[in-house]
């Protein structure tokens, strides 16, 4: 059973998207002290990442440009006390790093300032004063010494670390600084990747508790029509793709809108009108973002849903492989994979087309804003309205700004991907669970009555037609007829897989849909006829992790003779079965499969075709134990082999959903009806197709 198209998988719609994250966010609550822990931890490894650019600009503008001009003439504003030095009668040197930048900017405007930057000292050292008295301007009073930092060049490589001696201790204090802001980037950075896993492995490790919790307790009905390998997707790469979202993306995503508005805050304050010309790119990248996440959406879900498609392709082959094996029907089903998997291929290729236009998109913008830096702000710098380190820090936060937009694509891929898992974990959490009254019977009699119980698995397609009949405590009573007559649903039914449409099924006198599940199951043994076996030892298949008193095992194992049988295979209890019981028979499994339901002491035994799997031999053993074991017991049976009924003391006959006879064997074959004609089918070789031909009374 695969999804089809028009399959709610594929259609889900993004509107559910709120909604989702709402019910995700539930099993985070529990963390949320964890949540807000990395939030905090996120906004100090913020900061450090944002001061980073900024030092290095403070490191050039301060340390490495000089920050000394000529002011020429009258400024025609007021300057703060200390920001400037007389020069000559109409000349003063100002220190731009002490202006305002909106005063420096005004008096670039106004041609007041040089372009020329200058080193201003007072104690310069009186060999290089004479050494460099050509290159080396000094004021009216002989107090302050000038170098233009053009000329610079003409020094000697000494002289020049002797007259910057306080600006080369500068940079490595920033450099220092650096260093530190770096280390604490990447331990806060440690930490936050530290805490996000934690908190999505703890939130994934609860959902992953709820989602196993639940499909336990489904109906037999939801497991009709869902593949094992879809349910299997469900609990293992949904959820690992919701967790990658989590500690991948959510609060990294805080993190890079902290980051986009702290970078275009500080770049304001560098310089407003770069960042002003910077912001038109905004539009086209939120333009290119709504279409890639349009189109991206589709693509995402397509490809989960041909995933959930070949995992249970895949799933449904490796258990049926013998049978495919035994029909020879590789060919076929590997052109079915194909088909499947071309499927597959598609939905992948689609998104690849998606990705493969927005990821180049973004390095354009990119470029593009990187050029416009250099352009635009080579400009100021020339006219004198931005620093040298300020366009350095600029392209710093440029490159910053554009990761996040960049590793969009990424993420969104994460995060679409974990929306539609979201969205199939918690469609398997909506599916109502088995129902299950609240009654408790203390102690069972075994008496099972059918009144006109009515059944179909859809819509109106009746298996079973207004079936009555009564069973007292301690009575055995067999089922009989042909393959899909009914029998099994019966059973069914009796278990509560199933509800019926009409009609009650009482045990003791009590509507089962009235008992709780647990209770009614734990006084009814079942011995399938498709014995499953978990991979483990024989022991821990008998006892399915229950407590059975070690009595009832040994007395199980010498009731089936399974105790002989391991003896003489030199096997124990501690033997493993393999996968599914391959390393047994088939008639050792459905051994092993009747100690099971022994063990328990039920009440009510329940047999579907027991003793088909077994031979001459060991199916007597097991008559002869099962007599023993049933005295005051409830037994209903299923069997083909009607040799294995007639000490029953009933005989249902059920024939196209009805039961059409019933009596003991030698009543049944007295009325010479349908019953006479199987026996006499089954020893005597008489054809069975005119009598089941016939029609039957309403």
């Amino acid at each position: 059973m695969y999804p089809v198209a028009g399959d709610p998988e594929e259609t889900s719609r993004p509107e559910y998207d709120l909604h989702t994250f709402r019910r995700l966010f539930r099993y985070i609550r529990p963390y949320l002290h964890w949540v807000l822990l990395s939030l905090l931890v996120l906004f100090l490894n913020t900061g450090f990442d944002l001061a980073i650019p900024y030092v290095t600009k403070v490191a050039i503008d301060r340390y490495i440009t000089p920050d000394w001009a000529f002011l020429i003439g009258d400024p025609g504003v007021s300057l703060p006390e200390g920001s400037t030095l007389p020069f000559r009668h109409d000349t003063l040197l100002v220190n731009l790093h002490l202006l305002k930048k909106s005063t420096v900017t005004l008096l670039e405007k106004k041609q007041k300032i040089s372009g020329e930057r200058l080193l201003v000292y007072t104690d310069l050292p009186k060999e290089i004063r004479e050494r460099y008295a050509s290159l080396i301007e000094v004021d009216a009073a002989g107090t302050h010494f000038v170098i233009p930092q053009s000329r610079l060049s003409q020094f000697a490589p000494e002289d020049v670390r002797r007259i910057r001696g306080q600006s080369l201790a500068g940079v490595i204090r920033m450099a220092w600084l650096l260093l530190l802001l770096l280390t604490g980037s990447f331990v806060f950075g440690f930490i936050l990747a530290y805490l996000l896993q934690y908190t999505g492995q703890r939130t994934i490790h609860d959902l992953r508790m709820a989602v196993i919790s639940h499909i336990l307790r489904l109906p037999i009905r939801f497991f009709d029509r869902t593949p094992v390998g879809k349910l299997t997707t469900r609990a293992t790469n949904d959820l690992q793709a919701i967790l990658e979202m989590y500690a991948s993306v959510l609060v990294y995503f805080i993190k890079d809108i902290f980051l986009l508005f702290g970078i275009l805050y500080i770049m304001y304050r560098m310089n407003a009108r770069l960042t002003g010309v910077l912001s038109l790119l905004i539009p086209f990248i939120f333009f290119a973002a709504y279409f890639f996440r349009r189109y991206a959406r589709r693509a995402f879900r397509r490809v989960r849903y041909h995933i959930a498609r070949i995992n249970a392709f895949v799933q449904e082959t490796l258990q049926g492989i013998s049978i495919i094996q035994v029909f020879t029907a590789e060919k076929k089903m590997f052109q079915r994979f194909r088909a499947i998997n071309e499927d597959l291929f598609k939905a992948y290729m689609q998104q690849l087309y998606v990705f493969a236009v927005f990821r180049p998109l973004i390095e354009v913008f990119s470029a593009i804003a990187i050029a416009i830096i250099i352009w635009y702000g080579g400009n100021e710098i020339l006219r004198g309205t931005l620093t040298f380190g300020a366009l350095v820090a600029s392209l710093s936060y440029i490159q910053m700004l554009f990761t996040p937009i960049r590793d969009l694509a990424e993420k969104y891929n994460i995060v679409q991907s974990a929306m539609a898992a979201a969205e199939r974990v918690f469609r398997v959490l909506d599916e109502p669970e088995e129902p299950s009254g609240k009654r408790h019977l203390p102690k069972v009699r075994g008496e099972i009555e059918f009144r006109d119980v009515w059944f179909a698995y859809e819509d109106e397609e009746w298996v079973l037609k207004g079936v009555s009949f009564h069973v007292r405590p301690g009575e055995v009573v067999a089922l009989v007829g042909p393959t899909g007559a009914g029998k099994t649903s019966i059973f069914s039914l009796l278990l509560g897989f199933y509800q019926p449409q009409k009609g009650q099924v009482l045990l003791d006198g009590v509507d089962i849909r009235d008992l709780s599940i647990d209770d009614l199951r734990s006084h009814i043994g079942m011995v399938f006829q498709d014995v499953f076996l978990f991979d483990g030892t024989v022991r821990e298949n008998l006892l399915l992790r229950s407590q059975v008193p070690e009595e009832n095992l040994v007395r199980s194992l010498q009731v089936t003779q399974l105790d002989d049988l391991l003896v003489r295979q030199n096997r124990s209890l501690e033997t493993r079965v393999g996968e599914r019981g391959h390393s047994l028979s088939g008639g050792e499994r459905q051994l092993l499969s009747f100690a099971r339901a022994i063990a328990r002491d039920y009440p009510i035994i329940l047999l579907d075709e027991a003793t088909s799997s077994v031979d001459s031999y060991t199916e007597a053993l097991i008559e002869r134990a099962f007599r023993q074991l049933i005295e005051s017991r409830t037994a209903l049976i299923i069997a083909h082999r009607l040799s294995t009924v007639r000490d029953a003391d009933r005989i249902l006959v059920v024939l196209n959903g009805q039961i059409v006879e019933q009596g003991t064997h030698k009543e049944l074959l007295a009325k010479r009806g349908v019953y006479y004609h199987l026996y006499t089918m089954q020893f005597e070789g008489m054809t069975l197709r005119p009598s089941l031909d016939t029609e039957l009374p309403s």
